[in-house]
Formats: C-alpha cells, structure tokens, sequence
C-alpha cells in the first residue's frame, strides 16, 4: 500500500511531508490536538498518545497516529502497564519489528509507565481511505 506516496513527484512528497513533519513539530503539549484518535480527558492516556506520535514510519515518512496505524491506548493504573493496540500497512511490512519496538519505547518513556506492550493486529486490516488523516490521505495521493 506504500505506493499512494508515488501519486505526485517523489520531490513535492518529500517537501510536503517535510512541511508536514515541521508543522507537527511545534505544536506545543497544551495544544496537541488528539480528538480524531482520542476524545477521554485521561491525562495518562494523552501523555502516552503524544509521545507515540512522535513514531514515524520509516517507509512512508508519517506520524503512525496520523497514518491510522494506532487503534487503542490503554494503561491500567494498578499494574502500570499501558496496552497499544496497533497494525501494519500490510501483514509483510518489514518495518513492522522496527515499529513495534518504537511504539513500546515510546510508552515506556511517559512516566508512570512501568510496563508496556505494543500489540499488533491485523483485524480490521488498515486502510488509509477511512483509517488516515486527510491531511497524510492527501500528502499520499488518496482522494
């Protein structure tokens, strides 16, 4: 599914995507805007989907959030674990080990995480026309 990217010249997608990136970049935490992906008033649960943002497919260049790749976010107070529920652009992306590992560390580094799990599920299978934000669905050519 990587090849949306390839919609427009591979010069104007890096510097769209460059654009994009430095725009995420400053938003301040006061002002992050989570509402498409989450709309509860925890503040660990926002904590931990902040700091998953910061995750960047390698292939595609894009905030895993923004791509619709994170499905839940939860973290359990008693044990202080949090639990990401998460896919992949397809069931072979090689990037997915990478990612996975990125999305834990990412969890792991909020405080007050003592645990985490990052778990990858294939069910609902992702798709970028209903899953990613419009800003990545037209960045990636998808209309």
């Amino acid at each position: 599914m990587h090849f949306y990217r390839y919609a427009v010249p591979d010069s104007v997608a890096r510097k769209d995507i460059r654009h994009y990136l430095e725009s995420m970049s400053e938003a301040q935490p006061e002002t992050f805007d989570l509402t498409s992906r989450y709309e509860g008033d925890d503040p660990k649960i926002k904590a931990l989907w902040k700091e998953i943002y910061g995750v960047i497919d390698p292939e595609i260049g894009l905030p895993l959030v923004d791509l619709g790749l994170i499905y839940d976010v939860r973290f359990d107070e008693e044990t202080k674990k949090a639990h990401v529920v998460m896919t992949l652009t397809s069931i072979g992306c090689p990037a997915g080990p990478y990612l996975q590992t990125e999305v834990y560390n990412a969890c792991k580094r909020v405080e007050g995480v003592e645990e985490a799990q990052a778990e990858i599920v294939f069910s609902p299978p992702w798709n970028p026309r209903e899953m990613a934000s419009e800003e990545v669905q037209m960045m990636l050519g998808i209309f």
